[in-house]
């Protein structure tokens, strides 16, 4: 059986984050270690952690200041699984999620995939599919599918990026992948829903403006994109997230 490495970085927490362990608890597979990456919670977050009294989790302190992309790769450097899942501490994994995935990679051979999701606001539900079966680099540019919560990954491929982009704050994540991807990798779908992503009022989700920055900042220095290109991705970004954009603001569907 293969270990799971499950990162989870949390800062004051508390309102949230039973649920969450919960889900990994409920997991029918069993064979997983959580990492916690706590930046100084000074609610009850590492009370509620600590009530579970399991050896399957392990805390560690780590600096808010220095980012959640720092964290989760901190994460990373501390995990001992083959696999790696990421799980915000506000989002909540259906009980198959994990076995189904690992069996869907380890039959087909893939070393990076993602599920679909269901977006969650003021107790209005958007599910997200995907129809191609999988993202290629030149898809992710102007899409962005990729729920974080979703992902599992091998730790050899993960650790190829994750130490060497730790700086953005936000899109962070989608920075991991597009790096991961132009180096002819691809994430395959699993046709499945089985996360929830939670959109309260202070989710980083909701930052739609400091996101839009971060992009830019991928678009025009880390992948060294001209005016024109930006311009044209930044249009296809919306017309393709259109609808996830205006969940994210509204809980409206359309």
């Amino acid at each position: 059986m293969e270990k799971i490495s499950i990162i989870i970085p949390t800062f004051n927490s508390d309102l949230t984050i039973r649920k969450t362990l919960n889900s990994v608890f409920s997991q029918n597979y069993k064979k997983w270690e959580i990492l916690i990456i706590d930046s100084y919670s000074t609610d009850k977050t590492i009370e509620i952690i600590n009530s579970f009294s399991s050896k399957k989790i392990k805390v560690y302190k780590y600096p808010k200041s220095k980012g959640l992309a720092a964290a989760r790769s901190f994460g990373i450097s501390k995990s001992s699984g083959n696999y790696i899942s990421f799980l915000d501490s506000d989002d909540i994994w259906k009980k198959n999620k994990l076995i189904l995935q690992l069996n869907f990679m380890k039959e087909k051979n893939y070393n990076f995939c993602c599920t679909e999701y269901s977006l969650i606001k003021k107790n209005v539900k958007k599910i997200f599919c995907i129809k191609k079966n999988y993202i290629d680099y030149d898809f992710l540019l102007s899409n962005r599918p990729i729920a974080l919560s979703t992902v599992m990954i091998t730790k050899r491929l993960i650790q190829s990026v994750s130490n060497k982009y730790t700086q953005n704050d936000f899109a962070e994540d989608y920075l991991w992948w597009i790096q991961i991807l132009k180096n002819n990798n691809k994430c395959y779908i699993l046709k499945k829903n089985l996360t929830n992503i939670y959109i309260t009022s202070n989710s980083r989700s909701e930052n739609i403006i400091k996101n839009f920055i971060s992009l830019f900042k991928i678009y025009r220095y880390n992948l060294k994109l001209n005016l024109f290109e930006l311009l044209y991705i930044f249009f296809l970004l919306f017309i393709n997230n259109f609808s996830k954009l205006i969940f994210k603001l509204y809980g409206l569907k359309n």
